[in-house]
């Protein structure tokens, strides 16, 4: 799929129990911003894998990560990225929209 933003996860499927950071005793989720690499190193496989390298909305990663947080009591985030900084201007802007949101104070408190 080209578009990744047309993609809605359906995290109400998981057994959330199961997802716990352990060090922290937090539910623990791994949302992405993007697919794939535009790099073809050698020793690495995902630009095999996934072929085209994909940015989703920084807007749209924000919301979810909203969402697990205040639908599912998530309170620890790893972005599933290789590199989440090939496209520095989005990275920003999620990074601004994560502070806009206050998402700092709202995933500090487990």
């Amino acid at each position: 799929m080209k578009n990744l933003d047309l993609i809605n996860p359906d995290w109400s499927i998981l057994e959330w129990s199961k997802y716990k950071y352990i060090p922290l005793n937090c539910r623990v989720a791994i949302p992405n911003m993007a697919r794939g690499c535009p790099f073809t190193c050698s020793f690495c496989s995902q630009w095999k894998f996934w072929r085209d390298y994909r940015v989703r909305d920084p807007k749209k990663v924000a919301d979810e990560i909203e969402k697990l947080y205040k639908e599912h009591d998530v309170r620890f985030f790893i972005l599933a990225d290789e590199e989440p900084t090939i496209n520095r201007k989005k990275f920003v802007q999620f990074c601004e929209e994560l502070i806009a949101r206050a998402c700092p104070n709202m995933c500090s408190g487990v």
